[in-house]
């Protein structure tokens, strides 16, 4: 049986606050601030966080007040669902951070404490919690976690997960070799890492089943402790991607367009609204590139018959003009 844990993340430093003016560069230079945030629809997306838990005091007074909807813990911990490893407040915070997460405007989260206090989960426990964050109505999951060994119980119901339009961001790995599991399998979307320079990160896993890539060296989330930290792994790039996708399928139910629901549909996505890095086309390092949110919500016309008519929406001030079709 495959002993799951946590990739091994390097955490390089705490902080006691954070300016909320002075976005983490993973926002800042991707113009998710201008390119998403002003348009974002209001959405009821649900991300599910398979992962350590979340911190109490980001949900009670800090960051992730209101963008939890529900928690619960799969791994017997003696603290419950809060969170006392520091993973996954950083993850939850990447998604919906109140300040700073790229899906904060669309999305919240449900958070499964697959992995215990020391970071290492059991089949039994990532089972339970995928059926649970399902169950609470996730269409998009983020599992930062990886195992070289397969789980033909855990890859089965990720199977059957995406066959029924529930989509799992997985991490690659940070061990610099093969893509670990369950990121290797074709059904869910495997994420590599990059640096500010949009450099693969030495650490990140790579291979030809590689997806897609996100930033995931020295990102700035939140802490266990209610404080904020900087870390780096393909932990981090994951969720990237997984509010990108909870954001993709916000501004398609806003225009009444079917919203992604398989990962072909996403990969196709992801082509088309990511900029290549490395050799052209899918690779072995980047997969098809990193999601550009400027072209997210760039409307193409219809491909169906019938009258079109315009679209104009007013979301945060400014104009959001497209066409959708007449029905």
């Amino acid at each position: 049986m495959p002993v799951w844990q946590l990739p091994p993340v390097t955490i390089h430093q705490t902080m006691l606050s954070v300016d909320a003016a002075a976005l983490p560069w993973h926002v800042a230079d991707y113009g998710i601030d201008k390119s998403l945030w002003p348009l974002v629809p209001k959405g009821s997306e649900i991300i599910g966080l398979i992962y350590t838990g979340v911190s109490e005091t980001h949900i009670k007074s800090g960051e992730l007040q209101g963008q939890i909807l529900h928690a619960a813990d799969f791994t017997n911990s003696k603290f419950g669902w809060t969170d006392r490893n520091g993973h996954g407040s950083h993850t939850g915070g990447i998604m919906v951070a109140r300040s700073f997460g790229i899906a904060r405007l669309c999305a919240k989260v449900v958070s499964a404490k697959a992995l215990g206090d020391t970071g290492t989960g059991s089949d039994a426990g990532i089972v339970a919690a995928i059926k649970w964050c399902i169950d609470k109505g996730a269409k998009v999951l983020n599992l930062s976690l990886g195992s070289p060994q397969a789980s033909p119980s855990i890859n089965g119901l990720l199977r059957e997960a995406e066959q029924q339009g529930v989509i799992a961001c997985c991490a690659a790995g940070n061990d610099g070799g093969p893509v670990n599991q369950p990121a290797a399998q074709p059904f869910v979307l495997a994420v590599t890492a990059i640096d500010r320079d949009k450099r693969l990160a030495q650490f990140s896993s790579r291979g030809d089943e590689a997806d897609v890539t996100a930033p995931g060296v020295e990102i700035q989330s939140l802490a266990a402790s209610g404080s904020f930290a900087v870390m780096s792994g393909t932990s981090m790039a994951d969720p990237w991607v997984a509010a990108c996708l909870a954001v993709k399928r916000a501004y398609d139910v806003a225009r009444g367009v079917a919203p992604i629901k398989s990962v072909a549909e996403a990969i196709e996505w992801l082509t088309r609204d990511s900029t290549d890095l490395g050799a052209v086309g899918k690779d072995p390092m980047f997969g098809v590139g990193v999601p550009d949110p400027a072209k997210f919500s760039e409307v193409d016309e219809p491909e169906h018959i019938g009258e079109s008519v315009g679209l104009e929406l007013v979301l945060g001030g400014v104009k959001w003009a497209g066409r959708v079709a007449k029905v």
